[in-house]
């Protein structure tokens, strides 16, 4: 009996259980896909329709069935719902959350697990079979769904700008329910495998690609979060194509950057700006837009660097020619030279003049002002160092004008004054043409003192320089000029003002003569003889010396007084020069003195002479012995005339005694003659003969 039973039982058990029952999601028997709804889970897709779905085959035709299930696949099964009749022995039937949740000991929570089996009944209820419900992939390899109706929160992430290959920290919930493993983190499309820390934490790391979006975390229920933290995966730096202005800018001034690649998606926010690699100098900055930043400059002193712009995600522009510099010193102004260091506040039009201080080129060329002009103003071509300023002065002129030096960022450094006197001196006349020397000419024009004492006076060219003669400057017009040692000939005179102006003015002649005429002997052609030098008129002397014409020269003029007799020109003389002689003709005037010649400057030579203009002749009044007054003597060998009248010599000068003639003979021929005084001669006679 005991084997057969077991044959019989063996025999009906694959009879009973022929019947088969399977469940799914309702989302699942409505089309979701194992993505929306993995096998072997209830998610939140899932519980959004709400419920299971049954579906059974081989049941009892007029049967009944009733729904059982448990949390833990054994033990106590508990009725879900109430017994439905068998619509026919296979149909499929659903049952929702609130119906299994009513059941006793279930709780539809996530967290659990729900296991099903349907018992077939009878038409009179009583029980026929018992079903499990199977569960395609259920979870934990059995027929078992896990609920998961929790989607994950993505609450924030450790950095939310990053480029490829940068390890991200997730915080949030619902990391590690049910397992740390089959989750998946997505961004706009891409996705990547994380590491599970905690259920409150994971780590990912981001792949290659620019793209931004919130980070969507799936759990192996298949729940999403569908709002949270995002983050931005950007691997394109930021472009900067310009920056206005180029040069400098001090503290509170601006300055627009303009480039790309600022805010546009996925472009991460501009984090940094720096100058030089450094924040030295950066106020502040402000991204206007996609293509537009506003630097606004601190305090402290950067040269002129390369900007640059570092967004959230660490990438960095890389352009090198946009540059600026942050200046808030001043420009200091030290002297104002002329090239060889010389303090100089004063120049004319082609001058060269140097500013020399410190901070000037700090981001560019400074302007400069004289006056409260600029250089171009005032036709000034100038270079720049950040030491000197070199300036070639130009046209325009400029009194006692401030220099102010203003740099690129507008810091403002202040001088002395200085002057651009481009007005030349004028000498309108010379007082005094021949000097010699010790002697003054006076000097008169203008400009002789305008902005500080004439530098130079020249004669000819040559400048005077205290030996060769000697300069006063008296006043704005008037200069003396003391003639030394030194001669000049005709020397234009010209007078080089304090900016070193020339005047040009010609034919402001003086000359300098240091030398005395010199006279080596004076020849009457007369007579023949060398002393006295006795002429009458028409008759010449000639003189014979240097220095006549050399210089200032002798003049001819009886008006100039420069030949004299006695210290006179006597009337009628005329007189012809040349270098080495003075030719004098005797004319109607007589004189009897020294002779002195004098030049043009006021020199002198005199010999004593004496030279005689003698125009009177001698007369006789008597003879004797003449004993009958007819003036007829007779004489013989040894016996003796005296002639008494006037004029028969010129006391007291030697040598001077009138000529005696019988006839046309010299009474030398005869005898003897005697001068005695100028009113008596002795003739007496010798043995030359009758006459």
């Amino acid at each position: 009996m005991i084997k057969k039973f077991i044959l019989v039982f063996i025999f009906i058990g694959p009879l009973l259980y022929s019947q088969s029952a399977s469940v799914q999601t309702t989302a699942s028997a409505n089309g979701a896909t194992t993505t929306q709804v993995p096998n072997g889970y209830y998610n939140v897709t899932a519980s959004a329709t709400n419920g299971f779905t049954f579906t059974v085959s081989s049941f009892i035709d007029g049967g009944a069935y009733r729904l059982q299930g448990n949390m833990d696949g054994g033990g106590t099964w508990n009725n879900i719902g109430s017994i439905t009749n068998n619509p026919s022995t296979a149909f499929t039937f659903t049952i929702d959350e609130t119906t299994i949740n009513a059941a006793s000991n279930i709780t539809f929570a996530s967290g659990n697990q729900l296991f099903f089996q349907i018992q077939s009944l009878n038409a009179d209820f009583s029980l026929h079979g018992t079903v499990a419900a199977t569960v395609t992939s259920g979870f934990g390899a059995a027929n078992a769904f896990y609920i998961d109706k929790t989607a994950p929160v993505a609450t924030s992430v450790n950095d939310a700008y990053v480029k490829t290959g940068t390890t991200v920290t997730l915080t949030g919930s619902g990391f590690a329910t049910p397992s740390n493993t089959n989750k998946t983190v997505s961004i706009d499309g891409n996705t990547f495998s994380p590491t599970i820390n905690s259920d409150t934490e994971l780590t990912f790391q981001v792949g290659a690609g620019n793209y931004t979006g919130i980070v969507i975390v799936t759990d192996i229920a298949g729940n999403s979060n569908t709002a949270g933290a995002t983050l931005t995966v950007d691997n394109i730096s930021p472009v900067l194509t310009s920056v206005t202005p180029n040069t400098a800018i001090k503290n509170g001034s601006t300055a627009s950057i303009v480039g790309s690649g600022f805010l546009s998606s996925p472009a991460s926010p501009i984090a940094t700006l720096t100058i030089n690699n450094a924040t030295t100098g950066v106020g502040s900055f402000l991204v206007i837009d996609e293509t537009n930043i506003t630097l606004t400059a601190g305090t402290g002193d950067v040269s002129t660097s390369a900007i640059r712009v570092t967004d959230e995600a660490g990438n960095t522009s890389t352009a090198t020619n946009v540059t600026i510099a942050i200046d808030n010193t001043n420009p200091s102004i030290s002297s104002i030279t002329d090239t060889g260091g010389n303090a100089k506040a004063l120049g004319k039009e082609g001058d060269d003049r140097e500013i020399r201080g410190s901070g000037f080129t700090n981001g560019g060329d400074p302007t400069v002002t004289i006056g409260g002009s600029t250089l171009a103003t005032l036709g000034i071509s100038a270079t720049y160092t950040s030491t000197k300023i070199t300036m070639t002065l130009g046209s325009t002129e400029v009194t006692n004008g401030s220099v102010v030096v203003t740099d690129a960022a507008g810091n403002v450094g202040t001088g002395s004054t200085f002057t651009i006197d481009n007005t030349l001196p004028t000498v309108t006349n010379v007082a005094t043409q021949y000097i010699k020397n010790g002697a003054t000419s006076i000097i008169t024009g203008t400009g002789f003192t305008d902005n500080g004492n004439a530098t130079a006076v020249s004669l000819g060219g040559t400048d005077i320089n205290g030996t060769n003669a000697i300069k006063s400057i008296d006043s704005n017009t008037q200069i003396t000029i003391t003639g030394a040692s030194t001669d000049f000939t005709d020397a234009n005179v010209t007078v080089t003002d304090a900016a070193g102006n020339e005047s040009t003015d010609t034919g402001k002649l003086l000359t300098i003569d240091a030398s005395d005429p010199a006279i080596t002997n004076i020849y009457p052609t007369a007579n023949g003889n060398s002393d006295p030098d006795i002429v009458k008129s028409g008759a010449t002397i000639t003189v014979i010396g240097s220095g006549f014409t050399a210089g200032s020269g002798t003049s001819s003029s009886s008006a100039d007084l420069q030949v004299l007799i006695n210290d006179s020109w006597p009337t009628g003389m005329t007189v012809s020069i040349a270098s080495t002689s003075i030719t004098i003709t005797a004319g109607s005037g007589e004189v009897n003195g020294a002779l002195k010649i004098l030049d043009n400057a006021g020199n002198s030579a005199t010999d004593a002479g004496p030279v005689v203009i003698d125009n009177t002749e001698p007369t006789v009044t008597s003879l004797s012995p003449d004993t009958d007054s007819d003036k007829l003597v007779h004489i013989k060998t040894g016996g003796s005339i005296t002639v008494a009248g006037t004029g028969f010599n010129n006391t007291p000068i030697g040598s001077s005694d009138a000529t005696v003639k019988l006839g046309p003979t010299n009474w030398t021929t005869y005898g003897s003659v005697t001068v005695d005084n100028s009113g008596q001669i002795t003739l007496a006679d010798g043995s030359g003969g009758n006459a």
